[in-house]
């Protein structure tokens, strides 16, 4: 199963899996116990995020911020690897109105290190906590700073 995601995520074609395969994914893929601390898994789970059931994912999600989260000392890696999982998570929340672990996430964001790899992170959460509390200004502001970035895939992507 792990294979045929990984194909269907490279090729851009995770939303056209089958509703068999969707459910398996949400109810099965995630079940052992140290998930969270394996690179693939998290990998899987952040690329499969957008199928899985929206009453299953922010369950995973509790788990991923709460191994993380009790952890002081991330290396740079890990808190990319977790603030990119926060991000895609943010915008599905956003897209489904799914309200779980949204603050968590964003507090996670906040607490990233100043490490210059993060700030774009740092910068997309606060991006996502001001959609969340209805703060459209600064939204705007910082969609305005992607757009003159010439960021604009991935400014396209964050339009809702």
């Amino acid at each position: 199963m792990r294979a045929a995601i990984t194909v269907a995520v490279l090729s851009g074609t995770i939303m056209d899996l089958d509703t068999k395969t969707k459910e398996d994914i949400s109810k099965n893929m995630f079940i052992n116990d140290d998930w969270t601390k394996q690179r693939d898994s998290l990998r899987l789970f952040s690329n499969s995020m957008i199928i899985i059931d929206r009453n299953i994912l922010p369950m995973l999600m509790r788990s991923v911020l709460h191994t993380y989260s009790i952890e002081k000392n991330l290396s740079v890696t890990t808190q990319e690897r977790i603030s990119s999982i926060c991000i895609n998570y943010l915008y599905i929340c956003f897209k489904k109105k799914i309200l779980n672990n949204v603050e968590d996430a964003i507090v996670f964001l906040k607490g990233l290190s100043e490490s210059p790899s993060l700030m774009f992170n740092k910068i997309l959460g606060y991006y996502f906590e001001c959609l969340f509390n209805g703060n459209d200004s600064d939204a705007s502001v910082i969609r305005s700073i992607l757009a003159k970035s010439e960021c604009k895939q991935f400014l396209n992507k964050l339009k809702f």
